[in-house]
């Protein structure tokens, strides 16, 4: 039996757990809190379904020989959350997403699984899919624009996930990984911490044969107030001033680069950011720092065996209308080591909440600088315009 088939197998054995212990409690209680649930008598066991569409139209132009301009809609994603909890600690999601945009969801797949044991205040356990710790985060429904930072999703030599030219050995931006493994989080005081270990190929979906892991940590210090950062924007309208300041870093294991064939020792990541919310008001800004050392080179373009990379964004909102409408603003920086391999983006976005958190339309622009003029040609400009619908109920 494969990794993924023992993973779905246990996943439906708690899912069905999960079922007959609230049937057991003679669930009465039905709702709406964030999804629609079934919560026992007592109130000690609750069941939630939740989902979502996220249909998307865009028009995207760029000065690349390979790609002529396309105006193009389709599913950015589809997917059903079902949630347990339990006043005894425990806590559990699954989450079966499907979207048009990357391969993996193609199909119906699951892409959020795990189980959380709250041992007390100062410490929870999640064990699951999860990604490493690093920065402040990105909670999808509540991004400024309809994509993240190019901090957080850019790869060194792929563009739209075509390898179509490679500068140097593998680096990715300074998102964190995802995989199956281990986390602690727990808040002291103004203190929140987390600390994750995960399988070292990064993957939910593959087997682990060479036993390698990955680990990350952070620290949340919240100067004041205490909000979460992770959503990027300021809807609740906060009546005080919510500031925040985040370490983290992140050590990522040997592997070997699939198009130069480059052995990659080690990367190391960390970075510092900062965050404030206050009526309406939204600031997210992050900078990044990155080791990466090789143990052969490949067959790149250009490569060192030790490269040194830095990025950051800056991300504003601001509610025009409270709860209504918003705009907002980012710029984002990837300065790698390296001949013309940086990447710069700037971006603007109006939201429109139509019905609070679960109906509203983004429309985005950006403007990207991708690097491929290493041979003399000129830089590679992108540009995008997105009308995102967010249904989610």
């Amino acid at each position: 039996m494969t990794l993924f088939s023992r993973i779905l197998c246990t996943l439906l054995v708690l899912l069905a757990s999960c079922l007959i212990t609230t049937r057991a409690a003679h669930a009465s209680h039905v709702g709406y809190d964030w999804g629609l649930y079934l919560a026992s008598d007592d109130w000690n066991y609750k069941l939630t379904f939740s989902g979502g569409v996220l249909p998307r139209f865009q028009y995207r132009k760029q000065n690349d020989a390979l790609w002529q301009p396309t105006l193009v809609t389709f599913m950015e994603s589809a997917y059903i959350v079902v949630k347990f909890d339990s006043a005894k600690g425990f806590k559990s999601e699954f989450t079966f997403g499907h979207g048009t945009g990357a391969p993996e969801y193609a199909t119906v797949n699951i892409g959020n699984a795990w189980v959380q044991y709250w041992v007390n205040k100062y410490l929870e356990i999640r064990m699951g899919t999860l990604s490493l710790p690093l920065s402040f985060g990105v909670d999808g429904g509540w991004m400024l624009l309809n994509d993240p930072p190019i901090t957080f999703t850019q790869w060194d030599g792929i563009n739209n996930y075509v390898p179509y030219q490679i500068v140097t050995p593998l680096r990715s931006s300074f998102g964190s990984p995802w995989a199956l493994g281990l986390r602690l989080t727990g808040k002291v005081w103004k203190m929140l911490y987390q600390f994750a270990v995960i399988n070292g190929n990064e993957s939910n979906f593959i087997d682990n044969p060479n036993k390698r892991m990955n680990f990350g940590g952070r620290v949340r210090f919240d100067i004041l107030g205490d909000t979460d950062m992770e959503k990027e924007t300021d809807y609740s309208y906060s009546e005080t001033p919510q500031l925040s300041v985040n370490l983290g870093s992140i050590y990522e294991g040997k592997r070997t680069d699939p198009y130069t064939g480059a052995d990659v020792r080690y990367w190391w990541t960390s970075t510092l950011g900062v965050g404030l919310r206050w009526k309406g008001f939204a600031l997210t800004s992050e900078g990044y720092y990155r080791r990466t050392r090789f143990n052969t080179l490949g067959t790149a373009t250009w490569a060192r065996y030790k490269l040194t990379d830095i990025g950051y964004y800056v991300g504003l909102g601001y509610y025009i209308i409270p709860k209504k409408l918003e705009l907002a603003a980012l710029g984002a920086q990837i300065i790698r080591q390296g001949p013309d391999n940086d990447s710069h983006q700037l971006g603007g976005s109006v939201n429109w909440y139509i019905h609070g958190y679960n109906l509203k339309i983004q429309t985005s622009y950006n403007w990207k600088e991708d690097f491929d003029d290493v041979a003399g040609t000129e830089n590679n400009h992108i540009h995008t315009v997105d009308i995102c619908l967010q249904a989610r109920f």
